[in-house]
């Protein structure tokens, strides 16, 4: 009964991402953008901690974010900086990364002397100074917006379920408190590591309490973005792609006009999920952006530039525009120089074969991206 189950569940989620596919926007023009998720936010703090885990018997060697993905550096942001510099698309543009961020990390120090009772947080700005003694970060990515090469948008507050993560805190989860240890938020368990982190999907809520603490982590998250950088962030992407309606009502008060996401929407008030297609409108006027590329060679073992290639020519072939996921974790060196050194030449070999076989390519923000869309015939 189980298994017939399972396969009506697949037959019924092929069929609606068959038809979003079908509804996507459509155009000729050849427009990639590339999305990068989890900037700002904390993983693995150290290589010295990362051994100390191993010693212990955690898989951080095994899963891709515990052995790679930390905060990232001045240093990472300078050496990508390098890469998009050696390019530049039709209209003189550079590649532009569009960096979705995290703009609070725990306040480890006050939650510990609280007994774990209350929940503190620190802004980013505090956190970049606490691990390199400055906010360089920030001023690098200012840089980088003035030469049109990184554009901040909002991932939320943090990265992680506050809500969950207090609770398994306060209920003496042994695994979550070794990795609070190591000012980290939640790990594999030991015992059984092909679980993951199940702290990292952000804004799910269990109950009533835990959705209005979501909402009110949404909303200041957003203001928090706004103070940091001047601007409203016009796009937004919930952390695990996992959100509701409530949460879309938040965004449209702070300003936010485009949802980045996959194309399955997970909700995070059930177990349900939806299909989106790019372009597609929300009651609120909001539209929803669609990611159909992938370079994330951290995270794949089986990524080629043929095979993203394959991604944006399939998009192109149908007249879309080629929305690239390329997660943080694959520009940080901070646990493993090698993930960075080996996944820009990655990246520097992508953008030159990109730019040879497709000349008058677009590169856009997301933010930018959204004005397009409404400018572009639809053909």
């Amino acid at each position: 009964m189980r298994n017939i189950s399972s396969l009506y569940k697949s037959a019924v989620n092929r069929i609606g991402a068959s038809i979003a596919r079908q509804r996507d926007f459509r155009t000729t023009r050849h427009i990639v953008v590339i999305e990068s998720d989890d900037w700002g936010s904390i993983r693995m703090s150290n290589r010295k901690d990362w051994q100390e885990l191993l010693d212990m018997g955690y898989a951080v060697d095994k899963r891709p974010y515990e052995r790679f993905d930390t905060l990232e550096s001045p240093t990472d942001i300078e050496a990508l900086y390098d890469v998009l510099k050696r390019h530049k698309d039709a209209k003189g543009n550079y590649p532009i990364i569009t960096a979705n961020m995290l703009v609070a990390n725990p306040d480890f120090e006050k939650i510990k002397s609280s007994n774990y009772s209350e929940y503190y947080f620190e802004p980013v700005n505090d956190t970049y100074k606490r691990y390199f003694g400055d906010t360089k970060v920030l001023d690098l990515m200012c840089q980088g917006m003035d030469e049109g090469l990184i554009m901040p948008q909002s991932h939320s507050r943090e990265h992680f379920n506050v809500c969950q993560w207090m609770r398994a805190l306060q209920n003496g989860d042994e695994d979550v408190l070794t990795a609070f240890r190591y000012n980290m938020c939640g790990i594999a368990p030991k015992a059984h590591p092909e679980k993951g982190n199940q702290m990292m999907v952000a804004l799910k809520s269990m109950d009533e309490m835990s959705q209005q603490q979501v909402l009110s982590i949404v909303d200041e998250g957003l203001t928090m973005f706004e103070e940091l950088w001047g601007f409203k962030s016009k796009s937004f992407i919930a952390p695990c792609y996992t959100w509701n309606r409530k949460i879309e009502e938040v965004l449209h008060r702070h300003g936010v006009e485009l949802i980045q996401g996959g194309r399955v929407w997970r909700l995070s008030d059930s177990d349900k999920t939806k299909h989106v297609f790019m372009g597609q409108h929300n009651r609120l006027g909001q539209m929803y952006g669609v990611r159909n590329c992938s370079f994330e060679p951290s995270t794949d073992k089986n990524y080629s530039t043929t095979k993203l290639m394959k991604e944006v020519d399939n998009a192109f072939a149908h007249h879309k525009i080629a929305v690239i996921s390329a997660h943080r974790i694959n520009f940080v060196g901070g646990i493993d120089i090698n993930n960075r050194v080996n996944n820009l030449k990655r990246l520097d070999e992508f953008l030159t074969t990109l730019l040879k076989t497709y000349p008058d390519v677009e590169f856009l923000s997301s933010d930018k991206l959204l004005e397009k869309l409404f400018k572009i015939k639809i053909k």
